[in-house]
């Protein structure tokens, strides 16, 4: 029954269909407010450059792939509103561009299944491919990051690109165009983030692999590889070379930055190896997950050392490049997860395929019996293996999409705080100013309690957020300063309201308003 042909493209479009609608459902966290820390980086820059004509973002602690395919789909938004429905830019909410940005990285997560498998079939199997497509649609990792208007599942899409293209050049030979597309692909990984640079490396293998057969050690293909990364890097983050000194300040404050450390989200010591390895055991991935995908390693390195070699050394490198700093983002490894799926995969088949093996000596006529009970074994064993995974999946979509602390506050506030107020809020608050004139706010920015006490002092009443000071109340022997500052502060002040996520009826951070006592 397994072997039937069309198995595995029925098996592909259910998986991709449930991926779809899985990662679809995340779009609307938050909702109406866009919550996120790092999705205004792109959104309002994209729509800053629609607004003035400054391609110029200004800011390059990320490249401009995303902000600029962020800003093409922003105006297409815009004129198809209008062309069809009359809608002017003016009247378009904000929220709806983060709607459609999340819904774009939607489609391009999804296409990333889509190319695991290929890369699977290719390299394998079609089963292998099939079981590689489903270890990625349920790692919570690439879940969690298919959604946001971020830089990490693109770089996940455009390194599986690249490393398939390197799979063509070692299974179908040294064709140019295959060296073209993986040298584009490779470039506009690292126009979707800098750190993608690693993904140079399956095409140097790949070509390596072939010039031992051909002995042709710099043919046309590398060279034209080679030369079409820096193009295609230029020509998507072209201010790199047009504003500098700009571009160089801020890959350094980045360098300084990932090496002294980010509060709440760093590592105790001066690398963080063991806390990316932890999170994909322990979430990121999961236990079972990830043991299949070490087994499915070893037997490709000892079968198919140069397969091997061509899907691991890119995740490989990633690994050590961001593990090597202090601070810990568990989105620097998104990339890697295609990856991890190819190798579970590989497990699981060669699993399979061993029982076949073994029962082929038996009867003909208990063959059927034991086709469908291994066939049984195979689908308990998938979904058995990533089962908490999809179980922490539906909680954390279910949790981010209830009505968030930050708009309920927002309406409390409004109808509860004396207007004309001097209000102060930290980030992870909500955006008081954005959605009534009734109250003088200032937004103080990060830690503001910890770092700006004196301007905090001046106000009527302060909104706190446990994005916020959640970090150092966890963590008071790390932060003994910060934590001392917030203590101080919650002890001094009144509380007026607290709104407290309960994970049912309530998401979000926890938001406490004070009223400041002079």
């Amino acid at each position: 029954m397994l072997k039937r042909k069309n198995v595995p493209l029925l098996c592909l479009f259910f998986i991709v269909f449930v991926a779809f609608v899985v990662r679809f459902k995340g779009v609307w966290f938050g909702y109406p407010l866009p919550v996120h820390f790092d999705e205004p980086i792109l959104v309002e820059t994209a729509l800053r450059m629609i607004e003035t004509g400054d391609l110029n973002p200004h800011f390059f602690n990320y490249p401009t792939l995303n902000i600029y395919l962020q800003a093409l789909l922003y105006q297409t938004i815009r004129f198809s509103l209008y062309l069809f429905f009359g809608i002017s830019s003016s009247e378009i909410p904000i929220i709806w561009y983060y709607i459609a940005g999340r819904t774009f990285n939607v489609f391009i997560s999804v296409l990333t299944i889509l190319i695991t498998y290929e890369i699977g079939r290719r390299l394998f199997s079609s089963f292998v491919g099939l079981f590689s497509a489903f270890f990625l649609t349920f790692s919570f990792l690439h879940v969690a990051n298919s959604f946001l208007v971020t830089v990490d599942s693109s770089v996940a899409f455009w390194m599986s690109l690249s490393a398939l293209m390197a799979v063509l050049i070692y299974t179908e030979g040294k064709k140019t165009i295959y060296y073209l597309l993986c040298g584009i692909f490779t470039g506009l990984a690292i126009s979707s983030k800098y750190t993608a640079f690693v993904c140079i490396t399956p095409l140097l293998v790949a070509d390596y692999a072939q010039s031992r057969i051909d002995k042709d050690w710099m043919g046309k293909g590398i060279i034209v590889g080679l030369f079409a990364i820096p193009i295609a890097f230029l020509m998507t983050t072209p201010y790199a070379v047009l504003d500098f000194n700009t571009f160089m300040a801020d890959i350094k404050f980045e360098a300084v930055h990932y090496s002294s450390g980010h509060p709440g989200f760093e590592s105790g010591v001066s690398t963080s190896f063991h806390l990316y390895l932890n999170y994909l055991i322990s979430k990121g991935y999961g236990l079972f997950p990830t043991i299949f995908a070490i087994v499915g390693f070893i037997w490709v390195l000892r079968k198919a050392p140069w397969k091997a070699a061509i899907i691991t050394i890119a995740p490989v490198l990633l690994y050590i490049l961001v593990g090597k700093y202090k601070v810990f983002f568990p989105r620097n490894i998104v990339a890697i997860v295609p990856f991890l799926s190819l190798f579970s995969g590989i497990f699981v088949f060669e699993v399979y395929e061993w029982f076949v093996e073994k029962t082929s000596t038996l009867p003909r006529s208990s063959r059927p019996v034991i086709s469908i009970g291994m066939n049984f074994v195979l689908i308990v064993i998938l979904i058995g293996s990533v089962w908490t995974q999809i179980f922490s999946i539906l909680n954390h979509i279910k949790v981010i999409t209830l009505p968030d602390t930050r708009w309920v506050s927002i309406e409390w506030i409004e109808k509860n705080i004396p207007h004309g107020s001097h209000v102060g809020r930290e980030h992870y608050t909500p955006p008081l100013e954005e959605y009534t004139r009734n109250f003088k706010t200032s937004y103080l920015g990060l830690f503001a309690v910890a770092k700006k006490p004196k301007e905090v002092k001046k106000l009527d009443y302060m909104i706190v957020s446990s994005g916020d000071y959640g970090r150092y109340l966890r963590q008071p022997d790390k932060y003994p300063k910060e934590w001392n500052a917030y203590r101080k502060f919650f002890e001094t002040n009144e509380l007026t309201h607290e709104f407290d996520p309960d994970g049912k009826k309530l998401g979000g951070p926890t938001i406490r308003v004070y009223k400041i006592l002079h």
